[in-house]
């Protein structure tokens, strides 16, 4: 098990914030989020599996990433926190694709 992944926070002087491998691992996510949207705008529409597959991926990741930490405090997260983009990215993307309906996967997997 990696240790350095439970310790959630180190401290400076008498300040406490977020480790910087975690603050990289949000702007990871947010650099990858930001080139899905960019390939997203340029393609056509996704079918309703591709939408079922994309919204999987996307909270995949997202909960991959917020459930290593419990909420973190906003007084001791800096402005730029990556986190607040890569929240406001998720939720921008899933508000784009809504939740397929399910009989309509259905007919799409019964017809390929």
């Amino acid at each position: 098990m990696h240790w350095h992944c439970l310790e959630l926070t180190f401290r400076i002087g008498s300040v406490k914030r977020p480790p910087d491998d975690l603050r990289e691992d949000y702007q990871q996510l947010l650099q990858t989020l930001t080139d899905l949207e960019t390939k997203l705008d340029q393609m056509p529409d996704l079918s309703q599996i591709e939408v079922a597959v994309l919204r999987c991926l996307v909270v995949h990741n997202w909960r991959r990433l917020v459930l290593r930490h419990p909420p973190l405090p906003q007084a001791l997260l800096p402005e730029d926190w990556p986190g607040h983009a890569c929240h406001r990215m998720v939720a921008s993307l899933l508000d784009r694709f809504p939740r397929p309906d399910l009989s309509r996967i259905a007919q799409q997997a019964a017809a390929a």
